[in-house]
């Protein structure tokens, strides 16, 4: 139903909530809350939402801005509290090797899988793909493995595989 308001612009009014219409309420709320996050220069990110025929309930996350613009949210603070410390194994000839990555990996942007990465994040306890990357094309999020960043961003460094200090040999 669409409704005249104050201004008289068309403004649409939700009357019952379903899984199409609380879509469309998501993109008017994150159009919103891009204003206010220019606003007051924090990071603003609308998360799940639950609902029933009238009523939705969504979770937002505020997280504060770096001078480079990167946002702390949870898995970077996650990613910045591991650094150094080994958080995904490798198993070569039955031996377990920790990757370890260095604070300073957290934002760095890199080529891999024929894209551009970034990296914003770790999810420790993901076994298998703990390493949250950003592909920089679609602002997608990922979650890939930790042995497979680390050669990335060696290579990126210019580190030969059996010089890494990410992946210690066994």
């Amino acid at each position: 139903m669409e409704s005249k308001n104050e201004t008289g612009t068309s403004a649409r009014k939700f009357e019952t909530f379903s899984k199409a219409n609380v879509g469309d309420l998501r993109v008017e709320i994150d159009a919103a809350l891009k204003a206010v996050r220019e606003k007051i220069g924090l990071s603003l990110k609308l998360g799940n939402c639950s609902f029933s025929t009238n009523f939705a309930k969504f979770s937002l996350e505020v997280s504060a801005l770096r001078t480079d613009g990167n946002a702390i949210d949870a898995i970077a603070r996650s990613f910045q509290q591991w650094a150094g410390v080994p958080v995904a194994y490798v198993h070569r000839d039955s031996v377990s090797i920790g990757v370890r990555f260095a604070a300073s990996d957290l934002f760095r942007e890199f080529p891999f899988c024929g894209g551009r990465y970034k990296v914003v994040g770790l999810v420790p306890r993901s076994k298998k793909h703990p390493v949250v990357l950003e592909d920089l094309a679609s602002g997608k999020r990922y979650k890939y493995g930790a042995d497979a960043v680390a050669r990335a961003l060696d290579a990126e460094d210019g580190i030969a595989p059996e010089a890494s200090k990410r992946i210690p040999k066994a």
